[in-house]
């Protein structure tokens, strides 16, 4: 099983490592930190950096999608055409396409329908 957790500047850490921790434990998962650009990407707390590996230009489809909440940073990020555009057409190929916090702001966004 595929799984996308997108990152982005300003993400609040557990919100994307807490879904990690658990997926990753499952019988076949394969979990994507994935960013606009490769990188570091730095939590809103200003303690911890991850550098991600693949950008939304090289992961097209997920059977989860991710996405994150932050304090702030997702207004930013609810406003980014590119990202916004990617999640949409990931979202087409997912089983899952989910959010933690704030991170259900930039699925609206993208004109999805949040349950």
């Amino acid at each position: 099983m595929k799984i996308i957790i997108y990152l982005y500047n300003g993400i609040t850490m557990l919100d994307a490592i807490g879904p990690y921790e658990v997926l990753r434990n499952m019988p076949d998962a394969e979990v994507y930190f994935v960013a606009e650009k490769t990188g570091e990407i730095k939590a809103d707390s200003g303690f911890i950096d991850l550098n991600v590996k693949y950008s939304i230009d090289d992961m097209k489809s997920a059977d989860v999608l991710i996405i994150p909440g932050s304090t702030i940073a997702f207004v930013k990020e609810m406003k980014n055409e590119k990202v916004l555009r990617w999640i949409k057409e990931v979202d087409k190929t997912t089983k899952w396409t989910t959010s933690v916090c704030t991170g259900s702001m930039i699925l609206a966004s993208a004109g999805l329908q949040i349950f």
